[in-house]
């Protein structure tokens, strides 16, 4: 028998009252502890109470702060206290292969997002006003990472529907990721500098932004997440300029990915509350990961090889092509070695 404590409860006569009946049925009695992450927990109380009635093995389940060791200490004190353990051997055995094999799956997701973001690439001429161009990329790269987002909750089953129906919003992840405030939240910087010489390598005259699209706004779509690439001489000759999603914008969705995934992983399913991201500097009791959320997966100058190279493949990206399947195909190699890289980024 399986005797579930709420751990908030205090140690009531009516709980003794039932331990006493089931002692009568002659039968093995594990209690497991459940809200074991509440700040009103008993469970020394109730530990104390159960060894006085010689159950001395006790496990903790948390339906709402979930912890994969958790439910294998649960299925290995049953199988101690069973005469017949195989089946339950082989539910562990089953369970540790394809918790893994999620954890796989998402960091694939995530990576291929990445460089599916990385490789996303506009042209513009001389001429062009840049900014329909820069507002166009942005609002590309937020749908794409909303998608991400969702896949990432369906894998771990947590679907839309759900979502809908509970607290359950994704409040922190709707944050801009172009908001430049939100960078600095990640202790990601950019400088000014770089967003202005960016600008001017469009080349656009300084005194015309002044004027028409307005110097300050001009330059803020370039900081938010945009910079341009003049380095190739065919493109100098010809006058046209690319325009890609910088690396700190590129670092701080991973981070976001990576801290949406850490998430997942420590959310029961019985959880109610809205999944939330804590910020530097911040301190939530409702932080699940339990560690500093704001630690990027590689310093911002040094992005990866694999999105060093989609940079230079914008037939890589949907977003580029608008050819989603064919796209995908093509970084589904990067997207295995990228997910690696990932994936030694526990948090």
């Amino acid at each position: 028998a399986v005797y579930v404590v709420d751990a908030r409860e205090p140690v009531l006569g009516k709980y003794k009252d039932e331990l006493t009946i089931l002692s009568w049925a002659a039968i093995p009695v594990m209690p497991v502890f459940n809200f074991t992450d509440s700040q009103n927990a008993n469970i020394d109380e109730w530990q104390t109470m159960l060894a006085r009635r010689n159950l001395h093995i006790s496990t903790r389940f948390d339906s709402v702060a979930f912890e994969f060791e958790d439910e294998m200490h649960l299925w290995q004190n049953l199988a101690t206290m069973l005469t017949h353990s195989e089946m339950l051997e082989q539910l562990m055995q089953r369970r540790t292969e394809d918790w893994a094999q999620l954890y796989d799956e998402a960091n694939i997701i995530i990576a291929d997002f990445l460089l599916n973001v990385a490789a996303f690439v506009r042209e513009i001429s001389d001429d062009d006003d840049p900014m329909p161009v820069l507002q166009q990329m942005q609002e590309a790269v937020r749908q794409s990472e909303r998608a991400m987002q969702h896949n990432l909750l369906n894998l771990y089953k947590f679907y839309d529907n759900a979502v809908a129906a509970t607290p359950f919003e994704l409040q922190a992840y709707q944050q801009d990721p172009f908001d430049p405030e939100l960078l600095k939240s990640y202790g990601i910087r950019t400088t000014s500098g770089a967003a202005a010489g960016a600008l001017l390598g469009l080349g656009i005259d300084a005194a015309a932004l002044g004027t028409t699209l307005g110097l300050g706004a001009a330059i803020g779509g370039i900081a938010g997440g945009l910079l341009s690439n003049t380095s190739s001489i065919a493109d100098r000759i010809t006058g046209v300029k690319r325009l890609y999603i910088d690396p700190a914008t590129l670092t701080l969705l991973a981070t976001r990915a990576i801290d949406l995934l850490t998430a997942l992983r420590h959310r029961g399913h019985a959880a109610t509350d809205a999944t939330q991201l804590l910020y530097k500097g911040d301190k939530d009791s409702n932080d699940l990961s339990g560690e500093d959320n704001n630690v990027t997966p590689w310093p911002t100058n040094k992005l990866p090889s694999e999105l060093k190279k989609a940079r230079g493949k914008p037939q890589w990206s949907s977003l580029s092509s608008g050819k989603a399947e064919l796209a995908q195909s093509l970084r589904l190699d990067m997207a295995w070695s990228l997910s690696g890289k990932l994936q030694s980024h526990k948090r």
